[in-house]
């Protein structure tokens, strides 16, 4: 029997919906980004989404690979995100353990209740992604106010003086790779930049506890690919990092951005998402008309290059 590979995106939601059995649908989550599957696979796309034919035309050329396409009944397979991952390894909770036991980080609490709210705190939802679910009070405080009265349990996290993002995507037990991450001012995914970090001083005891990271989550059955978002910020004038922030059990932004950076055996590359168009000269644009984020890819990239493109955001 033909198999195809759908996009089961919004699955991560659904292990912290309630809802018993997952069925897959072709809503906004699953279709916005499904066209990543036409880039990266050999097998089909199952999808109900017509694509236009200069379209995947432009794909096949670019990768030098047939664009598969089906709507009929096959074996279907997910993508994005295994269907025997549990939520306790997705959950933001258990990495909120993992700092305090294990790191010392004793700033992170769970609330159920609007009793304590502080400002300049964040109150993050679990089962949501690229950075959306983070709400800051008070600005948004009718949000936080409405999921905890839902009976919804948040995270509460200071607001950091942020400088710099990371992520580690672990390929398998042994392949590993760091990168930058781009975010915004509401912690929400912009893109990834992939140059040598090896050298900088903050490495080597980087990877130390990234290690360790990977071995506990390992314990708990975690499948590959996965990714740990880490980040650096300013307290009381000193550099300091944050090395768990979250754990991503699925093939993330920062996936498709390495898959792409080794496609084109890349020196620097630059990955990014922008609900407006971009211009400058070397960013090839991936997604088709009609998607709420267009999407870009650059490779073969010297910093000044890397500079004027962040700039454009």
């Amino acid at each position: 029997m033909e198999v195809a590979f759908y996009n089961n995106a919004d699955y991560e939601q659904f292990l912290f919906s309630g809802r018993e059995k997952y069925n897959f649908q072709f809503n906004k989550t699953n279709k916005e980004f499904e066209y990543f599957i036409l880039i990266t696979e050999d097998l089909p796309l199952y999808t109900n989404q017509f694509y236009n034919k200069k379209y995947l035309e432009k794909l096949g050329n670019l990768f030098k690979k047939e664009i598969k396409i089906t709507n009929s009944k096959v074996k279907l397979e997910p993508w994005c995100m295994p269907l025997n991952i549990s939520s306790e390894v997705t959950s933001k909770k258990t990495a909120l353990h993992y700092n305090k036991e294990r790191l010392n980080v004793n700033d992170l609490e769970i609330i159920q209740n609007t009793d304590n709210l502080k400002p300049n705190y964040y109150y993050i939802l679990d089962g949501e992604l690229s950075g959306r679910g983070h709400y800051l009070y008070p600005q948004d405080e009718k949000k936080i106010t409405n999921l905890l009265q839902q009976g919804h349990s948040l995270i509460s996290e200071p607001k950091r003086d942020r400088f710099l993002d990371i992520s580690t995507l672990f390929l398998n037990e042994d392949e590993f790779v760091v990168y930058e991450n781009i975010i915004d001012e509401k912690c929400q995914y912009k893109g990834t930049v992939i140059k040598e970090l090896s050298e900088e001083d903050w490495y080597p005891d980087y990877i130390r506890e990234l290690t360790k990271i990977h071995e506990y989550y390992k314990e708990l059955k975690i499948n590959y690919p996965f990714s740990v978002d880490s980040y650096f910020y300013y307290e009381n004038g000193k550099s300091k990092i944050k090395y768990l922030s979250e754990v991503n059990a699925r093939k993330t932004m920062g996936w498709m951005a390495y898959w792409l950076h080794k496609r084109f055996n890349s020196s620097q590359s630059i990955f990014l998402i922008s609900t407006h168009e971009l211009s400058h000269n070397k960013l090839v644009q991936l997604n088709p008309q009609g998607r709420l984020f267009n999407c870009y890819f650059a490779f073969n990239l010297n910093s000044n290059d890397i500079n004027d493109i962040r700039a454009e955001l």
